[in-house]
């Protein structure tokens, strides 16, 4: 509960204005302690998460609707960083395979006109931003740990069973 604090007189109060401080009582109220510029961020942040997961999922069908030789094999559209002012956006694609990682970079960004073409028809933005690729190597990273992990973990066992003997 918040706290409660009396009006007091002010300076007006001998004018005839009122004199109680009426806005302290409001700016500290439960739940309203945030300020105004503040909250605001809080919710344009979470309408800017909104919209970059969902020009990820356009970007991610349309790649896969693309009929370009140079884009194959395994990947994922990981992630998509829209700009607050909706201009730009950094797409992040992982690829499992390393020889065509290169190659398939290359070719999104050469199509990035018309990936942002399309992407213009199947989200209603105010503006269709420009895509930046980017390769993700998270995905790639992860394989490598859960292989160094099942590397170590027999290791461990070997040890345990000799201390046992």
């Amino acid at each position: 509960m918040g706290k409660i604090i009396k009006p007091f007189p002010t300076a007006f109060s001998e004018g005839g204005l009122g004199g109680t401080a009426l806005w302290l009582q409001r700016a500290v109220s439960p739940g309203k302690n945030v300020p105004p510029k503040e909250r605001k961020s809080k919710l344009s942040s979470f309408r800017i998460d909104r919209i970059s997961e969902e020009v990820r999922h356009a970007i991610d069908a349309i790649i896969r609707d693309m009929n370009d030789p140079r884009i194959c094999g395994t990947y994922a559209v990981t992630r998509a960083d829209v700009t607050r002012d909706l201009r730009w956006c950094k797409v992040y694609v992982s690829v499992l395979e390393d020889d065509k990682a290169d190659e398939m970079i290359k070719a999104l960004k050469k199509a990035a006109g018309y990936i942002r073409h399309e992407l213009g028809l199947r989200v209603d933005l105010r503006y269709t931003p420009e895509l930046l690729f980017e390769r993700d190597r998270n995905i790639a990273y992860g394989v490598h740990i859960a292989q160094v992990l099942k590397e170590v973990a027999p290791r461990e066992e070997d040890k345990e069973d000799g201390a046992e003997e």
